[in-house]
């Protein structure tokens, strides 16, 4: 994964992560072309992309944890207390969903533009990541050493802890499946790499 900080500025850091698993099974090689993938990132700010949308995910989570708070706040003593007059609670009730299906609706179209623009990325960084290094083949032996540490149903790298989910842009491999994955399936990233190294042998 790429991360850094101080974004944008003159001083500026990239760090990059590596785990051990990568270490010891990826050859020189290979590992070459996934450096290239994660300085892509850092190259064309993705990090800093990922990290606005990520607060305008949390601000609109924001408002919908403030919507749960208000209907949580409606409890058995208010609701009593209201029982002679339902249209204030009612009102109430309805305002408070209001902010609630703000804030979820908010948070659902930013995660669908983040996973949109984040499969983007992934794309172009295993693309530029040949640019760097000069071999095709480095990033596309990576992912193919990847691909068959285990069957499709049962690749290295998914995420089984739901709290990860909003991070599973920060990684190289695809985090979880679905309309709201932040990475490309690794059988078509690999496709995509064999049509690159295929042309260039042309």
């Amino acid at each position: 994964m790429c991360s850094g900080e101080r974004f944008g500025k003159s001083n500026e850091r990239f760090a990059l992560f590596f785990t051990q698993g990568a270490l010891d099974k990826l050859s020189r090689e290979e590992l070459s072309g996934v450096v290239g993938h994660e300085f892509s990132h850092a190259f064309h700010q993705d990090v800093a992309l990922n990290l606005r949308i990520f607060s305008l995910i949390f601000g609109f989570m924001s408002i919908s944890f403030i919507g749960e708070i208000i209907l949580e706040s409606i409890d058995n003593r208010t609701r009593s207390s209201w029982k002679n007059n339902t249209k204030s609670s009612a009102i109430f009730a309805i305002f408070a969903l209001s902010f609630y299906a703000l804030g979820a609706l908010g948070a659902l179209c930013a995660n669908l533009i983040q996973a949109a623009i984040s499969r983007q990325k992934e794309s172009l960084a295993d693309a530029t990541s040949v640019q760097y290094t000069h071999n095709p083949n480095a990033i596309l032996r990576a992912l193919q050493t990847i691909a068959q540490e285990g069957s499709p149903k049962e690749l290295q790298g998914f995420l089984h802890n739901k709290l990860a989910k909003p991070y599973a842009h920060m990684f190289f491999l695809q985090g979880f499946k679905g309309t709201l994955a932040t990475h490309p399936p690794i059988n078509k990233r690999i496709k995509a790499l064999e049509s690159i190294a295929h042309r260039a042998l042309q």
